[in-house]
Order: C-alpha cells, then structure tokens, then sequence
C-alpha cells in the first residue's frame, strides 16, 4: 500500500467519522421531542384518576419502577451521544491532522440544553415518586 491509497484510506475513514460526529450531534436533537412526550406522560400520572384503576400497592411500587425508568434511561442515552461525539470528534482530529470543524466547535448552549431538561425532569419524576410513596 502506497502513501496515496493510505491517504485515500484516511479520508475515507474521515469522512465516516465526521458522518458519525453529525448523527450524534443530531440525535441530540432528536432527544428532546422525546422528552416532551415524557413530560406529557408525567402530566397524565399526575392526574390520574383512581376510578379508571385502583391505587393498590402493587400498582404504586410499578408506578414508581416504572417512573425511575424514565431519567435512568434519560441519562444513559444523553451520555452515549455525548460519548459518540467526543469519539467522532477525537478520531477526526487524528485523522484529520488540522483545526477542528464548525461542527466539532462546543456550543454550550445546545451541548448541555439535554442535561438540563432532564435534570428538571428528573427533579419532577423524584417529587411524584416521594409523594406515591408517602401514600403507602
């Protein structure tokens, strides 16, 4: 293999990465409607109505499994976009061998705007939970 095909070899594996680098910082995007529809899940537990389904014990230790499952899976997905990006960004440094990309440039706002939603949502759901709880 010659210094050309190397080189061609390169970019193209540049090119998959930046690929990749842009679906993750997409999906960070994509993340969000996701959590609205969360939110509006939250907003139907929060008036729910007892005469639809009793509130026995069974149902409130389910209720609360299956409200915790809502920022754990939250935070698992947040962190592997963000571990995606800094993976892509990384390896199109190292092959790149130049300045980073428009894309690669931190925007704090947009980078961080998950965390926070789903901190809040968090903050929420453990407020439900407490007060299923209290009701045991």
């Amino acid at each position: 293999m010659d210094e050309k095909d190397k080189r061609e070899m390169n970019l193209k594996k540049l090119e998959v990465f930046h690929q990749l680098l842009h679906d993750s910082i997409f999906e960070r995007y994509k993340l969000l409607p996701q959590i609205s529809a969360l939110s509006a899940t939250l907003l139907v537990v929060a008036t729910f109505n007892e005469k639809l389904l009793p509130l026995t014990d069974c149902v409130r230790i389910l209720l609360i499994v299956l409200l915790a499952l809502i920022p754990i899976s939250l935070i698992g997905y947040v962190w592997e976009l963000k571990r995606a990006e800094e993976h892509s960004s990384e390896n199109i440094k190292r092959l790149g061998d130049g300045p980073e990309t428009v894309q690669q440039k931190q925007n704090l706002f947009t980078a961080y705007l998950p965390w926070f939603v789903t901190a809040i949502i968090s903050v929420v759901i453990i407020f439900i939970v407490l007060a299923i709880a209290n009701n045991f």
